[in-house]
């Protein structure tokens, strides 16, 4: 079975090339990690694994891939990543500012152990299902974090107002859509069962001094990681809303999150 047969094997409303999609843009991720000399890590709610497992069935994932911390448990986001606890008791886990400090919380957490490379570090949290948590957010709502080293961050990287899958109402395709055959309705819209805005994006400075200063310069222009900047860069936060069974809003979330990261990652120009 292949990895698109999965995915559509677990829900028929999940097109059938969501997983060989998902494939691609978790290669992509990988490749650029390896080419920017950048590390790779991930902490997961309600995907549990499933963006973890999207990297490591790519051959030779080891090379860039840490791994991954499943804190499905509200008290496993503040003990293991350093999520504020007062803000998961004031407003739970499924809240922008909750995926974005378990973002910069699995950097922290997986770059100890790798001190002066940068890592880049992903988080999921929402309500795959069935019906609305129990503080009334309604199923199929996602956040999803982003924390990219500062050479992914400079100011000419495209962000998600800058993507060419953006509708004109503000909502992403994730550039599930490159060419007719994947269209699908009576206009030629996407439909992957993925609408994706932008939470909020937050710039993250480097350590104080001009050395400092000077060395987040050189890495964003360069596309190489560079001692002094791994602490350095900027936190994307997107809201998702995601269609479909409890399984298909947890593998729409995952692609949505691998695509996003493929562009904002890719060389320059593309």
């Amino acid at each position: 079975m292949t990895a698109a047969d999965s995915f559509q094997d677990c829900d028929s409303a999940v097109p059938a090339w969501l997983g060989s999609r998902t494939d691609a843009a978790s290669s992509s991720v990988l490749d650029a990690c390896r080419a920017s000399g950048v590390l790779l890590a991930v902490s997961e709610s309600l995907t549990g694994g499933l963006v973890s497992d999207a990297f490591v069935r790519i051959p030779g994932a080891s090379d860039v891939f840490l791994g991954s911390a499943v804190t499905y448990d509200v008290a496993a986001k503040a003990s293991v990543l350093g999520v504020d606890e007062g803000l998961l008791a004031r407003e739970g886990a499924v809240r922008a500012a909750v995926a974005d400090q378990m973002a910069t919380g699995t950097a922290r957490l997986f770059g100890g152990p790798h001190p002066g490379t940068p890592v880049i570090g992903l988080s999921t949290t929402g309500v795959a299902g069935p019906g609305p948590d129990d503080r009334g957010n309604p199923q199929g709502l996602v956040y999803v974090g982003v924390f990219l080293p500062e050479i992914f961050s400079a100011p000419t990287v495209p962000s998600l107002a800058a993507l060419s899958a953006l509708h004109d109402d503000g909502v992403l395709d994730c550039g599930a859509v490159r060419d007719g055959a994947l269209r699908d309705g009576d206009n030629g819209s996407p439909d992957i069962g993925v609408a994706a805005s932008l939470a909020y994006s937050r710039r993250i400075p480097a350590v104080s001094g001009s050395s400092a200063s000077e060395a987040a310069v050189s890495a964003a222009a360069s596309g190489k990681a560079v001692p002094g900047t791994e602490g350095a860069g900027r936190v994307d936060v997107l809201e998702l809303r995601c269609r479909g069974s409890r399984e298909g809003i947890r593998r729409r979330a995952v692609f949505a999150l691998l695509e996003y990261v493929s562009h904002l990652t890719a060389p320059r120009g593309e």
